[in-house]
């Protein structure tokens, strides 16, 4: 692109003469002196202030980070305690966001809508048999917060991936046996405290499913998350019970959907109140 010095007019150089003064650039070529560049044309910059221009504005732009991998291992929380004897330290405070917690369930649900139906099959038949319903009921519970976790984090899993708390089996046990005998215990004498517990003890069985916590260590991690915003907890264990009465309400058939949406709704509200992920 040239540009006139008489008018400033710019034009192609196909000719020399500006097409809007008529101005003769040839004529001030002539006239420049030796080495010179021809007016209204850029001297182009050496090759070092140029490379060293794109380092600057290299250097001014953000860096670009990787997204993490699935299940944002970067910011996971890690519950193991600090030294012997002592309590798993707490996650920073967050608020429960009950309508995102059950959104998200649902889409895990229906998107996973076959093998979430026959493990709530299952669960419900054990939960059918004495012996089985008192030593496996928490244990495929758990199941539910494993598949959910994994779901969650977009890492792939089958139906056996909801036996895997096997290894864990008697922790799941004697949590659900202690928690029981204190919730009971504290409705006969008292009714609220049985209430409190309930309530506090709800995500313990994510707790083990997800760590290496003993069952002591896991009860006391729940109830202590828990309490920091018990009434919103309590809140959200109403309006979960809610939907699985109106699951049994509708000839019992939608408690086959309820009750898994529920056990994933637990496992997400864990999920991000501790690792802060959903």
């Amino acid at each position: 692109m040239a540009v006139c010095p008489a008018c400033n007019n710019e034009w192609e150089p196909a000719t020399p003469i500006c097409p809007q003064c008529g101005y003769d650039m040839s004529k001030a070529q002539e006239q420049a002196p030796a080495g010179a560049e021809p007016e209204g044309q850029a001297q182009p910059e050496p090759e070092a202030a140029t490379s060293s221009r794109q380092e600057e504005h290299r250097a001014s732009e953000p860096a670009f980070h990787a997204p993490p991998p699935p299940g944002g291992a970067e910011t996971r929380f890690n519950l193991e305690p600090p030294g012997p004897g002592e309590d798993v330290p707490l996650p920073p405070e967050r608020p429960l966001l009950m309508g995102e917690y059950l959104s998200k369930s649902w889409r895990i649900l229906t998107e996973n809508i076959g093998l979430f139906l026959l493990f709530t099959i299952v669960v419900l038949v054990i939960s059918s048999i004495p012996v089985a319903n008192f030593v496996l009921l928490p244990v495929v519970l758990a199941g539910f917060m494993t598949v959910t976790f994994m779901a969650a984090r977009g890492q792939k899993f089958d139906f056996n991936d909801f036996f895997s708390n096997f290894p864990k089996t008697l922790d799941l046990f004697l949590a659900y046996l202690i928690t029981s005998i204190f919730v009971s215990i504290g409705i006969v004498f008292c009714i609220l405290p049985g209430i409190y517990l309930s309530v506090a003890y709800m995500l313990v069985y994510a707790v083990i499913a997800d760590s290496g916590l003993d069952f002591w260590k896991a009860m006391e991690f729940s109830r202590r998350l828990v309490t920091r915003q018990w009434f919103s907890f309590f809140l959200f264990s109403l309006l979960l019970c809610v939907i699985n009465l109106a699951g049994l309400l509708a000839l019992g058939v939608g408690f086959l959907f309820t009750m898994p949406l529920s056990m994933i709704a637990i496992a997400i509200a864990y999920e991000h109140q501790v690792h802060g992920l959903l």
